[in-house]
């Protein structure tokens, strides 16, 4: 039998040595897929928040003109609509703030005097948050604002995880899952929830968490995928200035995008 006396294995210190430097190694790339993975998700958002400000936009430009303006002021049940507006009567309509001060509140007007545009709303503007003329305003049609992806209604009711929409919210189901709902007026204002299911034939959308306090047949809801804001500068030779802005969160807080177009009076 042949003995070969030089015949050695690794130590435990040459074994330890070499782990430490293969996690020496290792680490950076490990941080590195960390870094790569938080763009891909910035760059999502990003491209997705995008998407939405272009639909919002497109939106917007197809509404009427006197439809969207600046408010001329307000008070505590009223808003004074821009001297642009026309001569149609918005009873019934829904108007939602969407920049300056108020923004957010959605009501519906109750009364409107066409020959000096106030209109009175229901329920009363919130405690110090009355419009004034930095108030941008959105006005749908008769009972809803329907925008395909953003929506604003009056809900039909509530549960302690629910919300029934408006009659006539989309029939598919789960369309609004991961949409954010928020109530913009009436009870349970200004709470905040994500859509976990949604059942186009009744209408009713599961959130994630139960309410703090349960909306009713008199709460106004938003939903979005983004929050956004639009605003409108008074217009020059019919020209008005809208600009749409749409936040996502990442690590280091919040990025923003934003569109600006004109619309023309014709």
């Amino acid at each position: 039998m042949t003995i070969f006396k030089d015949q050695r294995g690794m130590s435990l210190i040459e074994v330890m040595m070499a782990i430490l430097l293969l996690g020496v190694a290792i680490i950076p790339l490990f941080n590195l897929f960390e870094v790569s993975n938080t763009y891909t998700a910035v760059a999502r958002h990003n491209v997705a928040a995008l998407n939405f400000a272009q639909e919002i936009m497109e939106e917007v430009k197809g509404m009427p003109y006197g439809q969207i303006g600046v408010a001329k002021g307000g008070d505590n049940d009223q808003i004074t609509l821009a001297d642009e507006t026309g001569s149609k009567n918005f009873k019934n309509y829904l108007i939602i703030l969407t920049a300056g001060t108020g923004m957010g509140q959605v009501r519906k007007i109750t009364e409107y005097a066409t020959d000096i545009r106030v209109a009175t709303i229901d329920p009363p503007w919130d405690t110090g948050k009355n419009p004034d003329d930095n108030s941008t305003y959105l006005i749908g049609k008769e009972d809803s604002i329907e925008c395909g992806s953003w929506q604003i209604g009056q809900a039909t009711g509530g549960g302690t995880s629910t919300i029934m929409l408006a009659g006539y919210e989309n029939n598919s189901n789960n369309l609004y899952q991961g949409y954010k709902v928020k109530i913009s007026g009436g009870k349970g204002q200004w709470q905040v929830r994500k859509v976990t299911d949604y059942n186009g034939s009744t209408k009713v959308a599961t959130v994630e968490k139960n309410w703090d306090t349960t909306p009713d047949s008199t709460s106004f809801y938003q939903l979005y995928r983004y929050p956004y804001t639009i605003e409108v500068k008074s217009p020059v030779n019919n020209l008005k200035k809208i600009t749409v802005s749409v936040s996502y969160k990442v690590k280091e807080g919040e990025k923003k995008v934003e569109l600006t177009t004109e619309k023309l009076n014709r």
